[in-house]
């Protein structure tokens, strides 16, 4: 690695970092679920740096929520997130989803803001997919009631919820400040790319 990348990653693993680190600010807690922006700096560095530094940032970013789950829960189902299973191993897949994805649309097209914008969204779907099949499967076999009844209650309306609210919005905040931010940090790291 490059002293660049090398420095880019630092980067974008300290902005993981804080964001996890300052309450309500990496993890947004609405009810009992949480809305995440910590996902944008791992899609930018798999936009910018490649897969390898999508995939580092990405488990730095689970690790964080793992740490978050342990010290300061807030809501009946952060306990899930001590699981790796739950909080790392969604999260190492969301970084892989961004370098295939990213490597699928370079064969469409050569504009990257298109393949940047495309790349964010599906991306961020998939990670919310990932994180909620992983806690439900976690929740139903957790032997704790209190979770339990909020996955066997209904738990496709409670799916849905979660894809709708927290899927859409994090998918927006993904377009809105991922993208600029990756097409500003891509001419600066690789000048003469269009």
């Amino acid at each position: 690695m490059k002293t660049k990348e090398l420095t880019l990653n630092a980067l974008f693993i300290a902005m993981t970092i804080l964001l996890a680190v300052v309450p309500n600010l990496g993890m947004i807690t609405v009810g009992p679920v949480s809305i995440t922006i910590m996902h944008i700096p791992v899609i930018v560095a798999g936009l910018v740096l490649g897969f390898k530094s999508g995939v580092l940032n990405a488990t730095v970013f689970g690790i964080s929520a793992l740490l978050i789950a342990a010290t300061r829960p807030t809501g009946v189902l952060d306990v899930l997130f001590v699981n790796p299973l739950v909080s790392v191993l969604p999260r190492v897949i969301f970084g892989i989803s961004i370098g295939v994805i990213a490597g699928v649309m370079d064969k469409f097209t050569k504009n990257f803001a298109v393949k940047a914008t495309v790349t964010a969204i599906l991306s961020t779907l998939i990670h919310t997919i990932c994180v909620v099949g992983a806690m439900y499967y976690a929740g139903i076999g957790s032997g704790n009631p209190e979770i339990a009844t909020v996955f066997s209650t209904n738990v496709l309306a409670f799916i849905g919820t979660v894809l709708m609210a927290n899927g859409i919005l994090e998918m927006v905040a993904s377009a809105l400040i991922a993208v600029p931010t990756s097409i500003v940090l891509r001419k600066i790291h690789h000048p003469g790319q269009q």
